[in-house]
């Protein structure tokens, strides 16, 4: 009778401790947090193999060919938040003289994906860093109302 007595307490004490133990996180912070760690270290990467390859060149890689020339020898091309986004390079904007460059992932975002890329915004200059509804952005968009949405990172590159 004692060990059935201690059994079910025991019992009793374990599930307490598992209930005041879990924690509730909302959804899909999982996703939200992934993306802006796969953001922020890809963007970071290819700035790095953006700038190693003009230091090594002197000059810039041209959108035509820009995967072959920066991969691998300069920079592997980072992963992406989904199966749904794609990495680009192209030239854009013009500043006096000289035309900018930009790396951007764009395709269709889930809520949590979108939270992420905004979250990550934080991480990089704001005159650098813009989420828009297509690639070459020099000011961020509204956030889409519905969801998924197509949407996409533009990332100006600056030589160091």
């Amino acid at each position: 009778m004692l060990s059935l007595l201690l059994t079910i307490l025991s019992i009793l004490l374990l599930a307490a401790a598992a209930l005041i133990s879990i924690s509730y996180l909302p959804a899909g912070e999982y996703v939200t947090q992934a993306t802006l760690n796969k953001l922020r270290t890809g963007l970071t990467g290819l700035q790095t193999g953006y700038n190693n390859y003009v230091a090594a060149t002197g000059s810039t890689p041209t959108t035509a060919n820009w995967g072959s020339v920066l991969t691998p020898q300069y920079v592997f091309l980072p992963a992406t938040p989904g199966g749904n986004l794609q990495w680009s390079y192209a030239s854009g904007a013009t500043y006096g003289s000289t035309t900018g460059n930009y790396f951007c992932l764009s395709g269709t975002w889930t809520e949590a994906q979108y939270r992420g890329a905004l979250s990550a915004a934080n991480w990089f200059s704001p005159q650098a860093y813009f989420i828009s509804s297509g690639c070459g952005a020099t000011s961020n968009a509204t956030t889409p109302s519905s969801w998924p949405a197509t949407a996409a990172v533009t990332f100006w590159v600056a030589v160091s």
